[in-house]
């Protein structure tokens, strides 16, 4: 007989359920706002199949595709260099939303046009190219330059379990 609170278990929940669905709706609107969409919807999704069997279920796939697409994009050195060039381009965009620019006088549209958005918008981006290049040293790390043998591209095939 278990002494948990039934209280505690409904709780908890709850709380997986109110921030696994609040994780996918937000990376659905980050999919066309700036910041890390995909990465959100994944997290919700994460949380959910704590939750829910179909969720569960779509982990693997999620998860073989990522790592079959990572896996591709370090294959060569120019893939690196302009995957890393792109988070740098990506963290410096961010950087202009949060110290924009005086507005040029030739800028058709009212000053409050001119990178709009702010300070929010940017640390949005800048935080996007950073977890960018987190994944870009994650993948080289893994799928380039495995730590120990059988770390790299031995992903399970669609349909088996994962340890």
């Amino acid at each position: 007989m278990s002494t948990r609170n039934p209280m505690v278990g409904a709780l908890r929940r709850t709380v997986l359920e109110v921030v696994g669905w609040t994780l996918v709706v937000v990376g659905i609107a980050l999919l066309v706002l700036p910041g890390p969409g995909l990465l959100t919807v994944f997290a919700g999704i994460l949380v959910l199949s704590r939750q829910y069997d179909w969720a569960r279920r779509q982990l693997l796939p999620i998860k073989v595709r990522a790592f079959a697409a990572a896996r591709e994009g370090v294959r060569t050195w120019p893939r690196i260099l302009s995957s890393a060039f792109a988070g740098l381009w990506v963290m410096g965009s961010g950087f202009l939303f949060i110290y924009p620019p005086a507005v040029p006088e030739w800028f058709p549209l009212d000053e409050q046009w001119w990178f709009p958005g702010g300070a929010v918008a940017g640390v949005s981006i800048v935080v996007s190219g950073m977890i960018g290049l987190g994944l870009l040293l994650y993948s080289i790390r893994r799928f380039r330059y495995p730590v120990s043998p059988g770390v790299g591209p031995d992903i399970p095939a669609q349909g088996t379990q994962d340890a």
